[in-house]
């Protein structure tokens, strides 16, 4: 779209005959319209550097407490909140467990806090999560309930945390006078981008969680191994003396009794006795298994099978059986996870002539595991993932990582990240992405990455920091989804409606009827100009019907084509054609207009 020019105290206009009318002077009522409309036009662009300022001081206090526990986040978020706005008190909430909590607060504490949490849709913390729309009340004369208390205040603001149409949480200010439009505004942009933050910022704290969890099972699992390891040695060492130390080994399997799942078989798999701890695992009476085959306690597959007939052969020539991992099932059908030891008891000949089975529930751990697992294939499905030691040197990555770049996975392991990164991005900001990774610092964005034909990418995803037991970085799992499909296609159609605007007689207008924006084609077609045209309503232009008509049947029909007479320099017939915009949620947003000669 061509650039305004500023209007012209004098101008020269041709006449028809070729000669140019004298100049003439503006009247001082349109030069003081002029001068109206201009610091008008200032006033709203000094208002949009203070939001654009504010904000991007504010998205900079978010990256820095990215790494705090949420209470001392919330603190520092609405203390910085509050000191922008000049509020006098202010309380920040989250939605945890279907409650809506304070979490933070300015000139005030959670403990100080006459109300504390919330449900959805009670008093007017809850009202705001509920509706999802800001609350304002101004000079008020009444006490309102709020976390204050009962408070006098002239002006109670509650804006809720939303981001993707879910509520995160609501923050809570209180200022001596009502707030200007650009001070609501900017706390609107605050707030949804401390939702999208919080939103990161919980997904983070729970795969964290989720990974140290997972870290400290599989040391508690190791442990019990290593503790299991240990026992079978010494089991064994009984039992290679067992013809002189038979009482010593008594008594060892009376003390094992107390603390393992013990059961006894014969050589053909037959059970002779059990203990206490084995009958309640498996959920049987002493009676009910007394005779009763082994083969009762695995799955009818596995008693079938070639395998299960060699380990009771392997036994039958009193060689040792041990497993840290094997399923059985119990008398009600369900699966138990056991690592266990079945020994042979050998006769004063050296014959095996029974077999004693020493076992610990290893279920719940097995089950953690098996969850861990599968929520880890299930990213490995959905995400392309890859690792780097700190250094950025690749241990592994997936195939949906390998088929994004086009490399197989010996071609890229143990190669620097930097074989995805063009020379022109590697640069001060990338060398500080990496210092940051190597500090534990959680990164996250969307970048441009080459594959091996050099071809670009684009990927949106996160670099996460993996501790070890000493909360210490040890290397760096990195989960990403190829978005250069969405980024070429956002491209595009920003060149496409570039090129119409700037090649078609377009105009932009409000559901009041407010012309927010016009091409020059626009207004030639029309013969009128940018100075009467700017911010006015539609029907100033429109000779009949009236845009609330023209506005009812788009809210039907969503579009409409028709010949309209418009009031310029003189009465213009044009086909006009105009399209209702929704958004998202299919929400009427705005209308837009373009116009055709007859």
């Amino acid at each position: 779209m061509k650039k305004n020019t500023p209007p012209k105290v004098f101008e020269q206009k041709e006449a028809l005959n070729g000669t140019f009318l004298p100049e003439q002077t503006i009247s001082s009522e349109e030069f003081l319209k002029l001068r109206e409309e201009l610091l008008e036009k200032q006033a709203s662009m000094e208002s949009r550097l203070w939001i654009d300022s504010s904000l991007s001081k504010f998205d900079e206090v978010l990256r820095h407490n990215f790494d705090n526990t949420l209470e001392k986040f919330a603190d520092n978020i609405i203390e910085h909140i509050c000191q922008v706005l000049k509020a006098v008190h202010g309380a920040f909430f989250i939605v945890e467990d279907g409650m809506i909590k304070a979490m933070g607060g300015y000139a005030c504490t959670v403990a100080t806090m006459a109300t504390k949490q919330f449900r959805i849709g009670e008093g007017l913390i809850g009202q705001a999560a509920k509706s999802k729309e800001i609350l304002r009340f101004e000079n008020l004369e009444t006490r309102l309930e709020s976390s204050l208390g009962r408070v006098t205040a002239s002006c109670l603001t509650v804006c809720p945390l939303i981001f993707n149409q879910d509520i995160y949480g609501v923050i809570e200010v209180t200022t001596l006078k009502a707030l200007e439009d650009r001070e609501l505004e900017l706390l609107q942009r605050m707030c949804r981008n401390t939702a999208s933050f919080l939103q990161s910022f919980i997904s983070n704290r729970s795969t964290k969680l989720l990974l140290e969890a997972s870290q400290q099972q599989t040391e508690e699992l190791r442990a019990q191994e290593e503790e299991l390891r240990q026992s079978m040695e010494e089991l064994q060492a009984i039992q290679e003396e067992a013809i002189r130390k038979n009482t010593e080994l008594e008594g060892f399997i009376r003390a094992i009794d107390s603390t393992l799942a013990t059961v006894e078989f014969d050589m053909t798999g037959r059970i002779k006795t059990a203990n206490q701890k084995f009958l309640a695992l498996m959920g049987y009476k002493h009676d009910e298994i007394i005779g009763m085959p082994h083969s009762i306690f695995v799955a009818p597959d596995y008693a079938k099978s070639e395998d299960y007939k060699i380990f009771w052969q392997s036994l039958n020539k009193g060689i040792l059986q041990t497993s840290s991992d094997i399923k059985r099932i119990t008398k009600r059908g369900e699966e138990v996870w056991l690592s266990a030891t079945y020994t042979p008891i050998l006769d004063i000949d050296g014959r095996p002539f029974k077999v004693l089975k020493f076992a610990l529930d290893n279920t719940a751990n097995k089950k953690q595991l098996l969850d861990y697992k599968w929520q880890m294939e299930a990213i490995n499905k959905s995400f392309a993932v890859i690792e780097f030691d700190l250094d950025s040197t690749i241990r592994t990555a997936n195939d949906n990582f390998l088929n994004a770049v086009g490399y197989s996975l010996g071609e890229v392991r143990g190669q620097k990240h930097k074989i995805f990164v063009d020379a022109e991005h590697q640069n001060k900001a990338y060398t500080e992405l990496w210092e940051n990774l190597k500090n534990g610092h959680f990164q996250a964005g969307e970048f441009p990455r080459i594959t091996k034909e050099k071809k670009q990418i684009w990927i949106n995803g996160s670099y996460n920091p993996i501790f070890d037991s000493e909360n210490k970085p040890y290397k760096i799992v990195k989960y990403v989804r190829d978005v250069t499909p969405q980024k070429a296609f956002r491209h595009e159609i920003k060149q496409y409606v570039h090129h119409l605007n700037q090649h078609n007689a377009v105009a932009e207008l409000s559901l009041e009827g407010k012309l927010e924006s016009f091409t020059d084609d626009w207004l030639s077609l029309l013969g009128t100009n940018r100075e009467k045209t700017a911010h006015k309503h539609f029907d100033t232009l429109l000779v009949q019907p009236k845009f609330q008509d023209l506005l009812a049947t788009l809210l039907i029909e969503k579009e409409l084509k028709r010949d309209l007479e418009f009031k310029g320099k003189k009465i213009t017939l044009v086909t006009c054609y105009l399209k209702l915009i929704e958004d998202l949620s299919g929400q009427p947003l705005k209308i837009v207009s373009l116009l055709q000669k007859v």
